[in-house]
Parts: structure tokens; sequence; C-alpha cells
């Protein structure tokens, strides 16, 4: 949880790039806790996701994302408001990446 509180800071005064090295911190060391239930894990990959589409990265954004979804809703019911989210954040990335493509 510092980890992403340190990553958290970073991200508010735009520093990404050490945003998201506290984030591979916490993804790391969520990855070694075996009693993580997906929230937390999700939230660690929808949080690297987020650093990556603020840095217009948006492939590694939605690969990140596509990660989040998937963990969610090996935890969550599909209707939930984070799986449900996380579809329209997809389909936002995806729709960025179709403009980018096309330039």
């Amino acid at each position: 949880k510092i980890y992403r509180n340190i990553a958290n800071l970073y991200a508010k005064t735009k520093e990404f790039d050490s945003a998201l090295e506290y984030f591979q911190k916490a993804l790391a060391l969520n990855d070694r806790d075996l009693k993580d239930d997906g929230l937390t894990l999700g939230q660690i990959y929808a949080d690297i996701g987020v650093m990556y589409y603020s840095k217009e990265d948006y492939k590694q954004a939605l690969d990140y994302f596509t990660k989040a979804h998937a963990t969610w809703l090996k935890s969550l019911r599909p209707s939930h408001l984070y799986v449900k989210s996380m579809e329209n954040t997809i389909r936002t990335v995806e729709s960025k990446l179709c403009m980018y493509n096309s330039l």
C-alpha cells in the first residue's frame, strides 16, 4: 500500500515515469501476497493503465486495462461498477488507438 501511495503522489504531480516505477513495485509485492482476492491486483493494473494513458501510450494502457478487467471478472459480477467502468475505459482507449493509428 505504501508503494501505491507514493505512486499516487507522483501521479498527482504528473511524474508518470516515477509513478509507474512505484506501481510496478506494488505489483511485484502484490504478486507475492497470496491473500489477494483480485480487487487490489485489478486496481494496480488499472492504475498502471492510467499512467500509460496519461503518457499517451494507448497500447500499453489498453494492455493493463484489459488485465484489470479480466482480474476483476474473476471475483466480481459482470454488472459490478468496477467491471462496467473498465469496459467503458477500454472502449475509450480502443477509440483513441484507432484515431492514433489512422494518422
